[in-house]
C-alpha cells in the first residue's frame, strides 16, 4: 500500500510546485501566489511560522474651530 501511496503523493507535490512557478510566471497578484505555497508547504510538511505583529490605534484627531469676535 505504501508504494502506492508515496508517488501518489510526489505526484501532487509536483503539481503544486509547478502551478507556483506558473503563478509566478503570470506574476498573479490577486493572493494564489501566497495560496499555492501555503498548499505546498502543507504537503511537503513544513512548519508554518505566523508572525505576530502589535499594532497601535492612532488618537482620533478632529478638527477644532476657534471664533473670534469682529467688530465687537
Amino acid at each position: 500500500m505504501d508504494k502506492l501511496i508515496f508517488p501518489m503523493e510526489e505526484k501532487g507535490v509536483e503539481t503544486m510546485a509547478e502551478a507556483l512557478n506558473q503563478a509566478k510566471r503570470l506574476k498573479l497578484r490577486d493572493g494564489t501566489v501566497t495560496l499555492v505555497q501555503q498548499e505546498l508547504d502543507k504537503l511537503n510538511m513544513k512548519a508554518i511560522t505566523e508572525e505576530e505583529a502589535e499594532l497601535e490605534v492612532p488618537d482620533i484627531l478632529v478638527p477644532q474651530v476657534i471664533r473670534k469676535a469682529v467688530g465687537s
